[in-house]
């Protein structure tokens, strides 16, 4: 008799196996069903049809199906590969169409192995930063599948080598220099590097992972002083694209509201045209200038359809598009994301919807944002002003990127008002984050304004303040752009248009720090809603439109290392605050028998004895150096004038010279074994004729051995008011024209006779660098500050013949001058004068001593 066959039972069938809980991301997973009758035993043969599914979250991933195995004895080998690292992934298992009762299971799974090649690198200072600042970017750890790492470990490396320095003097002392960065496991498959140097120029960042290069390292940083004088004008040049540009690639116009920066990389949305009939177009495309190469690509969006009114704003690799789903009339009523790194993965770039809290922004039209992070690296996007259908608006919210969440910061419209006066209702304007604050200027109100105010957001509340400005006030303008100069703390105000709808041809500067504006020439056609970009050293000028209201394709640049990024010592009358060069070197104790010292000075006020240079014993009796003469009690003559001296500092065997107060003077002692010379702004002033030194030690008590070489004071006995630049010691005499010659700009390389050439233009830190090649590095002792050096060119324009010969009259007559009161201690009369010679009463003459 044959058994009658029993039907397979879905409800009654189990699924068991590690598989059902997850796994990690790359590795295969494995679960078994066994089917069951109706009474529940297990069935001993195959047949049965039996399916599993991974159903990830929506907006998550696809679903996946696993691949099923028949044992042929009433159980089933199910396995699946997981690419995604996912959380509350569920697994579908039917039987003959039946889900088993335990289903949904749930499981998670963990990224995989850390791949290099697909890790990377983000954040601002990938990029550029301030000499003498930590640069500090993050390290994101993925697998072979592009998943997030969420657990630390991996042993980074990270190497920085310096390429080149932006002041050229510094050229062959950074050439080989190069460090390893800090690395800092956060423990969620995030690091944090951090780096610094002390010398502005280029270099090159190289992470790597087991001797891998994690994706596009190696990383060109720009790293600029921590001061910068802008020029007086600057020159936008057209950028060149590279020849793998597409004309499709090309946008055909940029607006300031539809583009933004994600770390080197422009992003710009362009909305197809729709056709007619059609509510919205049926899709968009993303055009991405890669700043580095100069290279145009062109991606289409995959996704939720935006309307073509969208704010655009960038946040690590995320772009963020804040949109008005009702049309250009409506507020900012939903949020999308794209995270851009996934195109490198998958190849395409998709969008997502970002589940937003709180209220949104009220402003349809006008409002203006900016992104702004906090000592933690939170972002947080900020909409500042605007205008909805009743009229322009005072609003500011911010967008917390992490929460995703709004709030009302400020609003008179809903009642809500932030501590301190508020700026006017405006659209049009321009805002930048700086230093946790948001600087806003100009726009339009009833008219145009060339107000500036600044949102404190460092507190616990954010508070307004009207800042104190100097300089010009810039005219009112509307509808310009501003950006930020990173990280010189210079605000670039660029187009524009005033009431009249006429255009600003200038560029407008705000120095952050200094609180002070300045005037520009642009040398280019003016434009108004332009979009600006800064990214390592270059000012990048996007669309807009020009004076007869054409957009505006060309690019621009303005190569921002080319601004002057010199520094100087500023110094404060204390005798514990100076630069300590170490004495004992063989160059610098070949100071000997001929010498010449040089060095910029602006003085504030004249302490006694104030110290701009010294190599001398404690008490003075030995050595030189140029210092204030005298100590300026009740002699007026002797107030503002400096001297260069030789052994012993108080005594007669000295040079002088009188320069003014809060004005840059070139200082310069000569020393050639028997006589003195003092040269002001490159032409000699004072000679005084000197017994020469023969004795072993009478020539040590010229150049002190001992002593150590001090800049901008005397230890504990005299000290430098004002600042301090550019000093230079040679141990050869230099001529009159060798002095002015090389006084206007640092010598670069070696030059015979130079033993020390300090600039300070390090940008940061203790140590001052030799850069004659010598290695007489100095120290700073005390709380020095470096500030940037408004220093320009005294000496003018080089000497004519007949100027030059002048000048070596007076010398000549200055040098027999200051002989003969050396030998009568008195000073020569007419009649010494005639009965000298034809020679001396003809250089009397010229310089008209006898007038």
């Amino acid at each position: 008799m044959v058994a009658p066959i029993v039907a397979t039972s879905g409800r009654h069938s189990v699924a068991m196996g590690k598989g059902l809980q997850g796994g990690t991301v790359g590795q295969v997973c494995m679960f078994q069903v066994q089917c069951k009758d109706a009474s529940g035993e297990n069935r001993t043969r195959g047949g049965d049809v039996v399916i599993a599914k991974l159903m990830p979250p929506p907006s998550k991933g696809h679903m996946i199906d696993c691949h099923v195995i028949d044992n042929s004895d009433g159980s089933y080998t199910c396995t699946y590969l997981p690419v995604k690292a996912l959380r509350d992934v569920d697994i579908m298992v039917s039987v003959n169409g039946t889900r088993l009762a335990d289903t949904p299971f749930k499981a998670s799974f963990d990224a995989g192995k850390t791949e290099p090649s697909n890790c990377r690198a983000f954040g601002p200072n990938l990029h550029h930063g301030v000499a003498g600042k930590p640069l500090i970017f993050h390290v994101l750890a993925r697998d072979a599948y592009a998943n997030q790492r969420l657990a630390g470990g991996d042993a980074f490396k990270v190497r920085v080598q310096a390429l080149s320095a932006f002041n050229a003097e510094f050229a062959q002392h950074i050439k080989k220099w190069s460090t390893e960065a800090a690395l800092t496991d956060m423990g969620d498959g995030t690091y944090a590097v951090s780096w610094s140097t002390c010398f502005a120029g280029w270099y090159t960042v190289s992470i790597s992972l087991d001797r891998v290069p994690i994706c596009k390292s190696s990383f060109k940083v720009c790293v600029l002083a921590a001061v910068a004088r802008i020029p007086d004008g600057i020159a936008h040049k057209p950028c060149y694209f590279a020849d793998e540009t597409s004309d499709e690639a090309l946008p055909p116009a940029v607006s300031a509201r539809s583009c933004a920066l994600i770390d080197d990389v422009l992003c710009v949305r362009k909305p197809l045209v729709r056709k007619e009939g059609e509510r919205l177009p049926r899709h968009d495309r993303l055009h991405l200038f890669h700043t580095a190469a100069r290279l145009w690509t062109v991606h289409e969006v995959k996704g939720p359809t935006l309307p073509e009114v969208t704010e655009l704003a960038g946040v690590d690799s995320t772009l963020l598009f804040f949109a008005h789903s009702g049309g250009a009339s409506s507020r900012i009523d939903s949020v999308f994301a794209t995270d851009l790194d996934a195109l490198r993965v998958s190849g395409e770039v998709r969008r997502h919807r970002v589940i937003c809290s709180g209220p949104f922004p009220a402003a349809t039209d006008g409002a203006q944002l900016c992104t702004m992070r906090d000592g933690l690296g939170a972002a947080t996007v900020w909409f500042v002003g605007g205008k909805d259908p009743s009229g322009r608006l005072d609003d500011v919210y911010a967008y917390d990127t992490a929460r995703a969440a709004w709030r009302c910061v400020h609003s008179t419209a809903v009642g809500v008002r932030a501590p301190g006066a508020a700026p006017a209702k405006r659209e049009g304007h321009s805002v930048v984050a700086f230093l946790q604050s948001l600087w806003i200027f100009g726009g339009r109100d009833v008219s145009c304004l060339a107000d500036l105010h600044c949102l404190d957001t460092a507190g616990a509340s954010p508070e307004w303040k009207t800042p104190q400005v100097n300089g010009e006030l810039p005219s009112a303008r509307k509808y310009h752009s501003a950006v930020l100069l990173e990280p010189t703390g210079y605000m670039l105000v660029v187009g524009g248009l005033d009431d009249a709808d006429n255009f600003h041809p200038d560029v407008v500067v705000l120095n952050l720090f200094g609180l002070s504006w300045a005037r520009l020439d642009q040398g280019r056609v003016p434009r108004h809603t332009v979009a600006c970009a800064c990214v390592r050293g270059e000012l990048f000028t996007f669309g807009g439109c020009d004076v007869r209201g054409e957009p505006y394709d060309t690019v621009l640049t303005v190569d921002l290392t080319t601004f002057t990024q010199r520094s100087c010592l500023e110094l404060r009358a204390d005798t514990a605050e100076y630069v300590c060069i170490k004495g004992q070197s063989a160059s610098l104790l070949s100071l000997r028998t001929a010498f010449t010292l040089e060095a910029w000075v602006l003085p504030r006020s004249f302490p006694p004895y104030a110290t701009i240079l010294s190599k001398a014993s404690q008490n003075w009796m030995t050595g030189f150096g140029l210092a204030k003469y005298g100590a300026g009690k009740g002699d007026m003559e002797e107030v503002n004038m400096v001297n260069f001296f030789l052994t012993p500092g108080y005594s007669t065997t000295k040079v002088t010279a009188q320069i003014d107060p809060h004005v840059w003077t070139h200082i310069a002692g000569v020393y050639d074994g028997s006589s003195l010379k003092m040269f002001i702004n490159g032409r000699v002033t004072d000679t005084f004729a000197t017994a020469k030194a023969e004795k072993e030690e009478e020539i040590d008590a010229l150049h002190a051995p001992k002593a150590d070489l001090c800049i901008g004071a005397h230890p504990n006995k005299a000290a430098w008011d004002g600042l301090i630049d550019e000093v230079r010691v040679w141990n050869v005499v230099r001529s009159e024209a060798d002095i002015r010659a090389g006084m206007a700009e640092p010598i670069i390389g070696q030059a015979p006779g130079l033993v020390g050439q300090w600039t300070f233009n390090e940008g940061a830190g203790e140590l001052v660098v030799d850069t004659s090649g010598m290695r007489n590095h100095g120290t700073i002792e005390g709380t020095i500050t470096r500030t940037l050096s408004t220093r320009t060119d005294k000496h003018g324009k080089p000497l004519t013949a007949a100027e030059q010969r002048v000048d070596d009259v007076a010398a000549a007559f200055t040098s027999w001058k200051a002989t003969f009161e050396q030998a009568h201690g008195r000073s020569p009369s007419k009649a010494d004068i005639l009965l000298t010679g034809s020679v001396v009463t003809s250089l009397a003459r010229k310089v008209g001593y006898f007038d």
